[in-house]
């Protein structure tokens, strides 16, 4: 029992991971939007303490400093780990 409840916690705290991932590239994108620029985001999260927090993202459009500085500021994606690939 206790291995399927530690199996449990597992895919809950993977699923999780996922939807927060999503949303947060999701935001980046609606981000990117008003500011004029096109990108597409797929973001990567890590776990501190328990809760899922954005780590790092591959952006795919033309790079846009107001955006990654948007990134850090908000999100506190560092620089060195925002990657600006040109197409997908």
């Amino acid at each position: 029992r206790a291995a399927l409840e530690e199996q449990y916690r597992d895919v809950s705290g993977q699923s999780l991971a996922a939807v927060i991932a999503e949303r947060t590239g999701a935001y980046i994108e609606d981000k990117a939007h008003a500011l004029g620029a096109e990108v597409t985001a797929e973001v990567t999260v890590r776990e501190e303490d328990g809760a899922f927090i954005p780590d790092r993202a591959v952006l795919f459009g033309e790079e846009n400093a107001e955006l990654s500085a948007l990134l850090t500021q908000e999100l506190g994606i560092a620089p060195e780990k925002q990657e600006w690939r040109a197409e997908r």
